[in-house]
């Protein structure tokens, strides 16, 4: 049996973190109860806030907005994407086959680079590449 000697992330491995989703023990603890408990544990009613209350809460807590978006922006994900080993590669295939006067060979694998980096960049696109974690709260 043959074992794998180069590690699994060689080169993008550096770059990419885990996204990690991390969940406020308060969500947790609603989802488990009941509506009433809810309500009583949010100080509403399942009718909703008067717009007094809405507005003394719009000034106590703010806007109720999201986080701000974290992903990677895609030249970032573009540059992780030439980054992988196979454009490596080819890159380095494509320059020899340049250099020694093969233009087809060099041409094919030139042709070869663009689709595989635009197509990881756009697999990372997703969240992959995402170097920020998420937060519900």
């Amino acid at each position: 049996m043959c074992r794998a000697v180069i590690p699994k992330h060689l080169i993008t491995g550096a770059w990419h973190e885990r996204q990690r989703v991390h969940i406020s023990q308060a969500l947790i603890d609603s989802a488990a109860a009941d509506a009433a408990g809810v309500c009583q544990r949010l100080g509403t009613r399942p009718e909703g806030l008067t717009d007094e209350e809405a507005a003394q809460r719009l000034d106590e807590h703010g806007l109720n907005m999201l986080a701000k978006d974290t992903r990677a922006g895609v030249l970032t994900l573009l540059g992780h994407a030439v980054l992988n080993p196979l454009v490596i590669l080819l890159a380095i295939l494509a320059s020899v086959s340049f250099a020694t006067g093969d233009i087809r060979a060099g041409t094919m694998m030139a042709v070869m680079i663009a689709p595989r980096s635009a197509a990881g960049a756009a697999s990372n696109g997703g969240g992959a590449g995402s170097s920020g974690s998420r937060s519900i709260e």
